[in-house]
């Protein structure tokens, strides 16, 4: 358009209730209709209503709903509007099945990081975001159900005080995070508390089983230094030192991160 800075589209207020943008990376995301962004493409409609909003570069957006009508102001005299999507159709068609290809050889993480490329580059084409955000919701489902098992677990190996119990949290909260991959764990800090707390539990069933050990060798240190036995004593007291230790080396008693506490 000539003579003016800008312009607005108007639209039924239902085509924002999935607004998605996109700046110069071309990685769309959620956005509030009526909060300002910066865009230089704006995504919105569904289905037979679906449009593209593209601009010259990014610029400072504002919306506005009244009445059933939501305005878009574009502080732009230029414009192109793209109501076809071929090209995106097929690119998400082809990650699509590749998520589901991952999901059934058992690996997660990767349908799951093959959706995240989905949403981000490709999501014009409503059908396909639907079947993507529902195989989305299986992984993270089963996510879930493997997290709420790893909790039970510790749960019940608080309950029975048994090593094997917390050696299996602590591996299992592993094995999720290597599967899913920690961009795709929902709940990554909880895990990780839950696994320090594993590990934390299975330090102290290692003192205490260790306990008797470093009592009867240190009497034994003692009565070595009250016959002036000092070679031997030095002896008795580095092997304790070594290997039987009050508590474990930092290094230990750090694995994990994510701090410590009760799941």
């Amino acid at each position: 358009s000539s003579g003016t800075g800008g312009c607005a589209l108007v639209m039924p207020i239902e085509a924002v209730s999935g607004l998605m943008a996109a700046g110069d990376d071309g990685r769309f995301r959620a956005v509030a209709a009526e909060t300002p962004f910066a865009a230089r493409q704006v995504l919105f409609g569904s289905y037979a209503t679906r449009a593209l909003l593209d601009l010259p570069e990014v610029a400072q957006l504002a919306g506005r709903g009244r009445s059933g009508r939501f305005s878009l102001l574009v502080p732009s005299a230029e414009l192109r509007l793209v109501l076809g999507f071929r090209e995106a159709r097929q690119r998400a068609l082809a990650l699509l099945a590749e998520a589901r290809s991952a999901w059934q050889e058992g690996r997660p993480g990767a349908a799951l990081d093959r959706l995240t490329e989905l949403f981000e580059t490709a999501p014009m084409d409503s059908e396909q975001l639907a079947k993507a955000q529902q195989l989305r919701n299986e992984l993270l489902t089963e996510q879930a159900r493997r997290s709420a098992q790893l909790r039970r677990d510790l749960e019940e190996a608080n309950f029975f005080e048994t090593r094997g119990g917390y050696e299996r949290v602590a591996s299992g909260v592993d094995e999720l995070i290597a599967l899913y991959g920690e961009q795709n764990v929902e709940d990554l800090a909880g895990l990780e508390r839950l696994r320090a707390t594993a590990r934390e539990r299975l330090q102290a069933l290692d003192r205490a089983a260790l306990a008797p050990q470093r009592q009867r060798l240190t009497a034994l240190a003692d009565a070595f230094a009250d016959a002036g036995q000092t070679e031997l004593e030095k002896i008795v007291r580095s092997y304790v030192a070594r290997h039987l230790p009050d508590a474990p080396p930092a290094s230990e008693s750090g694995a994990g991160g994510g701090g410590s506490g009760n799941e």
